[in-house]
């Protein structure tokens, strides 16, 4: 289902200035990102505007408040910019032109000779041949990306820039196909963390690497699976796998939710695309090739380098013939595992191609920038929830900081390893948030089944089941549950903010005036709240004449100003990881209290303290009243 667009754009003066910054630092990428022989001060360059590109984009991105119209209009100006680029930064274009050269011009198979073969050496004066990389190895490209080249190849006689322009657009065009799918799927401001990110348009508009077709295929088998278009689904996965082999490994995954229409789908479409190209050599060819590419490249993959470091340091030597293959097997393993629990547990299908496509990643021995786009294409479809929003973010940071190994080939020779270090650091700091994120609500469903076990001990009566509860100020109201699951007390949860993670009912007030009747309600809990709240006594007033028995009080207490310094610095932290920033308005009024403090407090609004009790000696001191009003 679409999600509903909430966000009102915002075209203020400053805003309008960030996007004329942000299209002028992507034509500097452009005017930047020229080939290795133009020095190292234009590659330092083409870092430093990609870098500052990408700052500017989260800005924009934590700002929201924009359209989703709007997001799609700078997404093609930004592609726009990028689109004059010709193979600078990656010369895999030349490539592509020849194999669509031999293809549309000569009538031959792509996969039959190596570009240094004798039986092509009328071609080996053509400029692409002499700009080329890899020219000893068999073209490894699929049938469907093959077919794109020959479409560029019609327009050879023309000169090789019409070829290029014309593969680069079909790419982009799939890619584009593939943005307004997500567009579909998302909100505009998860789909502008993708759609302008700097390594998306630079590879796709920029290099037209295949992958931006990639990306179309898979964002449309995600839509087809969504709406149960059991054909397009298969044939989307099969398409997929034949510009890029590794979506393959997604096909178990697609069948078991589409059944046997995606399963023939797949199949017939696989054969029909790869029929043109069948030969004895074509698959020997390509294994030959993929088998040196495996073997002898390594290139950003900050797992296998880190372990191939350890190995060395640990006195094996170089160990990386033995750990591309066994990271190859490690990454094949794990498929069956992924698919068991995908099975078990009934994940969502962006969700299995997220984690398929990260192990990946995370097994390779090289992780080429463009490498990354179509899992960067798929992770606004996860960033709903705070553990994916983390884990997405985390890769999406990592593919802005990637682009800084471009300098691999013209730059200081530290910039590269710095580039590769910096960005995988970065990469593990967010994969520890997500992490946390992940185990936090298991955290504190046990701390909160922690304070409720301390105020029942000390509460004048009994909660009996049924008797009205209220958890005021509840945050994610896990004491409340652990209230409710103990007692069987019908609970209400009450907070100025949502972020409800149980299946209790809560309702959002004002923060001054509660709406309930005078004793509504048998007990309240007011916990961790009140050094929140913009009038304390206020809220606590309103918490003593909405209930009819006692309400119980945790606070935080300090004795020295050291750990009074402390408990705001500590508070700051914890609630910016429960609340994602929602909490920001309750930070201005934080405000903590000793013991005496609230004491006092206590006695100017006329309560009665029936039980005072602190735990805690020096970092958090967590004081517990259990107060009524004296007419009780």
């Amino acid at each position: 289902m679409v999600r509903a667009e909430i966000e009102r754009t915002d075209v203020s003066g400053p805003r309008v200035l960030q996007r004329v910054l942000l299209i002028a630092l992507f034509a500097g990428m452009t005017i930047c990102a020229r080939s290795p022989d133009a020095g190292a001060g234009w590659r330092s360059g083409f870092v430093a505007f990609a870098i500052a590109a990408g700052l500017l984009v989260f800005i924009e991105w934590r700002r929201g408040g924009i359209l989703r119209r709007d997001v799609i209009v700078m997404a093609i100006a930004l592609r726009v910019v990028a689109f004059p680029l010709t193979p600078t930064l990656s010369d895999d274009g030349y490539r592509y032109v020849w194999d669509g050269m031999i293809q549309a011009q000569e009538g031959i198979n792509p996969y039959e000779f190596r570009p240094v073969d004798p039986e092509l050496a009328d071609f080996h004066e053509e400029p692409i041949y002499l700009r080329m990389n890899s020219s000893a190895y068999y073209s490894v490209y699929p049938p469907l990306s093959q077919l794109v080249f020959a479409l560029g190849g019609l327009l050879y006689p023309l000169g090789w820039l019409a070829s290029w322009y014309l593969i680069k657009l079909l790419m982009v065009g799939g890619e584009l196909i593939g943005l307004f799918l997500l567009s579909r799927m998302v909100s505009s401001r998860e789909l502008l963390l993708y759609a302008w990110h700097p390594l998306v348009v630079i590879e796709t508009a920029g290099m037209a690497h295949t992958e931006a077709l990639t990306i179309g295929l898979l964002i449309a088998t995600v839509w087809a699976v969504r709406r149960s278009r059991e054909t397009l689904a298969g044939a989307g996965v099969a398409a997929a796998g034949w510009v890029k082999l590794v979506p393959f490994v997604f096909a178990p995954f697609i069948i078991r939710r589409m059944g046997w229409k995606a399963t023939a789908a797949g199949i017939f479409l696989a054969c029909a695309l790869a029929a043109p190209y069948a030969s004895s050599f074509a698959i020997p060819h390509v294994r030959e090739s993929l088998d040196l590419y495996v073997r002898s490249f390594e290139f950003n993959a900050g797992p296998y380098l880190a372990l191939k470091g350890m190995g060395a340091g640990f006195g094996f030597g170089d160990v990386s013939k033995m750990l591309g293959p066994a990271l190859q097997w490690l990454f094949l393993l794990s498929l069956p595992v992924v698919f068991v629990l995908d099975w078990k547990q009934g994940w969502r299908v962006e969700t299995v191609l997220v984690i398929v496509l990260s192990s990946f990643f995370l097994c390779s021995t090289t992780l080429h920038p463009w490498y990354l786009l179509p899992l960067l294409a798929l992770l606004p479809l996860i960033f709903e929830r705070d553990v994916g929003r983390w884990y997405g973010l985390g890769w999406m940071v990592l593919g802005v900081v990637s682009l800084a190994t471009y300098s691999r080939y013209a730059g200081p020779q530290w910039s590269y390893g710095l580039a590769i270090w910096l960005g995988w650091l970065l990469w593990s700091g967010f994969m520890v948030m997500a992490l946390t994120m992940r185990v936090l609500p298991h955290i504190m469903r046990k701390r909160a089944m922690g304070k409720w076990d301390r105020i029942r001990k000390h509460l004048p009566m009994p909660i009996v089941p049924k008797s009205p509860v209220l958890d005021l100020g509840a945050g994610e109201g896990f004491v409340g549950h652990a209230v409710q699951q103990a007692t069987g007390a019908q609970v209400m949860l009450v907070d100025v903010v949502d972020f409800n993670q149980t299946q209790l009912p809560l309702v959002v007030y004002d923060g001054r005036n509660l709406p309930y009747a005078d004793g509504q309600f048998e007990f309240t809990v007011v916990s961790f709240v009140l050094h929140h709240s913009e009038d304390a006594e206020r809220t606590l007033s309103e918490a003593i004449r909405v209930t009819n028995g006692p309400v119980a009080v945790l606070e935080s207490v300090y004795v020295t100003p050291w750990q009074h310094w402390l408990l705001d610095q500590l508070d700051r932290l914890a609630n910016a990881l429960r609340s994602e920033g929602r909490m920001t308005a309750q930070e201005e009024h934080l405000r903590f209290r000793t013991n005496a403090q609230w004491l006092e407090v206590f006695a100017q609004l006329g309560l009665r303290v029936d039980h005072v009790s602190i735990k805690g000696k020096w970092i958090h001191q967590r004081a517990l009243y259990v107060v009524q009003s004296r007419q009780d």
